[in-house]
């Protein structure tokens, strides 16, 4: 069960080591030859003291071995990169190339550990930056002096009555430019927009920046990791002089622009939500899970029975307070419980009524991760007939990145999918624009 969520969830573990004296480079190789030569116990001897309650070294054997019944035996592996207390291997398998990546503590403890499919690509496809624009670096400063970077593209001869976008990623580490793969769609749209004369803020998530932060159970929640970051970005381009913002958000960006837009004091005037969803999280992930297993050849009865299981405990954690959800050390498929918590207390369909502003809803037809028919759909029959607030579009043939999709491989092949250069497709990015221009007419 363990190891068929470690591969759901696209196989992100927590890990931590203890020498010290030894650069990034040498704990990081140490880490990975212990783990790599099935030395189970003596990678999990090296977990950090916040994260030992965690993971056990059986499940993190199971984690490892579900990547290797995958991408088969190790048969080199080379330091791909070190950034300060960052450190990447590249590992070449007998079926393909996986990437292994940690995060180190100033006292030399390994704080995050992932490992992500590697394949090989095409050249990538950026559109240009339009002519005459400027791309202004920023600091966003959150609480305790967390720092993200952050980009304005401003277009020509932008003035306080210019449309202004606020991009929000999706799960998981990003950064500002929500790169996956040889895809930068953030940065396709913030280009295609500006061309249209449009400004917009992009920023690395904290998650990507400083993913140790996320040890600490006060950080793991959606309003440090998503809410704060978008908050403080609309900050920035008020300050810059902007009056007519608009928010646009991507998967759980989407599912939770409602409730950023909920805390902004009026500060956006409409939102995107792209591949976004108002059901719960833990609902959508045991969805894919479901999809997985049956495309991998059928779900097994102690398997439906394990999933089941977990989502009986989401419901049981919602129903939480802030302080008993807090105090659970339980992970709900793959997801800390609190994270969980934070995320799903919010109704995402309720706060869009509520707001009363509009909502731009986007669907890509052929998207295996969010699902036309139970959340695009979900959307549709929560927000009703409203013509004036909301507008639903749908794309044939488009996938979670809005790009064509690669036929023949669903979501038991996700990475796959993911490695066919493209751009999000001209038709969205047009929508997006003549959507704006007419919220800013009805202003």
């Amino acid at each position: 069960m363990k190891r068929i969520l470690a591969m759901a969830l696209s196989m992100t573990l927590l890990l931590g080591t203890g020498a010290s004296g030894e650069s990034t480079e040498e704990i990081a190789m140490r880490l990975f030859e212990y783990i790599n030569n099935r030395d189970y116990d003596a990678a999990h001897a090296m977990l950090d003291a916040s994260v030992s309650s965690m993971m056990t070294a059986k499940q993190l054997g199971e984690a490892w071995e579900s990547v290797m019944s995958v991408f088969g035996s190790v048969n080199e592996y080379e330091i791909e990169q070190i950034d300060g207390l960052n450190a990447a291997l590249l590992c070449r398998h007998k079926g393909g190339n996986t990437r292994f990546t940690c995060t180190f503590n100033e006292a030399g403890k390994v704080l995050t550990f992932r490992i992500v499919p590697v394949y090989d690509v095409g050249s990538p496809l950026y559109l240009e930056l339009p002519e005459g624009a400027t791309e202004k670096n920023i600091k966003l400063t959150l609480s305790k002096g967390v720092q993200l970077n952050a980009q304005f593209l401003l277009p020509v001869n932008y003035n306080s009555d210019t449309p202004a976008v606020v991009f929000v990623q999706g799960s998981g580490p990003s950064d500002m430019d929500e790169t996956v793969g040889p895809y930068k769609p953030f940065r396709d749209m913030a280009y295609a927009l500006c061309e249209a004369g449009m400004a917009s803020i992009r920023y690395d998530k904290v998650s990507y920046s400083h993913p140790g932060l996320f040890v600490d159970l006060e950080n793991m929640t959606i309003d440090f990791e998503v809410v704060s970051p978008a908050l403080k970005a609309l900050e920035a381009v008020k300050a810059e002089g902007f009056e007519n913002i608009y928010l646009l958000g991507h998967s759980l960006g989407g599912m939770t622009a409602p409730y950023i837009m909920s805390q902004s004091q009026n500060g956006f005037k409409g939102g995107i939500i792209m591949a976004g969803s108002p059901r719960k999280l833990w609902e959508i992930m045991y969805d894919q899970n479901i999809a997985i297993l049956t495309a991998q050849g059928g779900v097994g009865d102690d398997v439906k029975a394990g999933l089941d299981a977990q989502t009986e405990k989401a419901r049981e954690v919602l129903a939480m307070t802030r302080e008993q959800a807090k105090g659970m050390t339980d992970t709900i498929l793959g997801m800390p419980a609190y994270y969980l918590w934070s995320l799903d207390r919010h109704d995402a369909a309720a706060l869009a009524l509520e707001n009363g502003l509009p909502l731009l809803i986007l669907q890509g037809e052929a998207d295996f991760q969010i699902s036309l028919n139970a959340d695009f759909q979900a959307w549709k029959s929560a927000l009703g007939e409203n013509d004036d607030l909301f507008t639903f579009i749908s794309y044939p043939g488009l996938n979670h990145l809005f790009m064509p999709a690669r036929e023949g491989y669903g979501i038991d092949r996700a990475g796959e999918a993911y490695t066919v250069p493209s751009i999000v497709d001209k038709n969205v990015t047009d929508d997006i624009c003549e959507w704006i221009n007419a919220a800013q007419v009805g202003k």
